[in-house]
């Protein structure tokens, strides 16, 4: 079965977009989701950039979502 996965990745482009336009992540930041190859042209896993998750990290928790760690 032939499965596209940019239906995966772009409602989290979509979302990640927003605070780059407000000026809330730099706008060099990678998009959320980068698509991993084993071998060959055939996607085998998502990986999430190391500066965008520091960058999420550095805005702090969304209002109403409490940190639990």
């Amino acid at each position: 079965m032939h499965r596209d996965l940019r239906g995966l990745t772009r409602p989290t482009n979509r979302i990640t977009a927003a605070p780059i336009e407000q000026g809330r992540l730099p706008e060099e930041v990678e998009y959320p989701l980068q698509t991993g190859y084993d071998h060959g042209v055939q996607a085998t896993h998502f990986t999430v950039p190391p500066d965008l998750v520091a960058a999420l990290r550095a805005l702090g928790p969304p209002h109403g979502i409490a940190d639990n760690h």
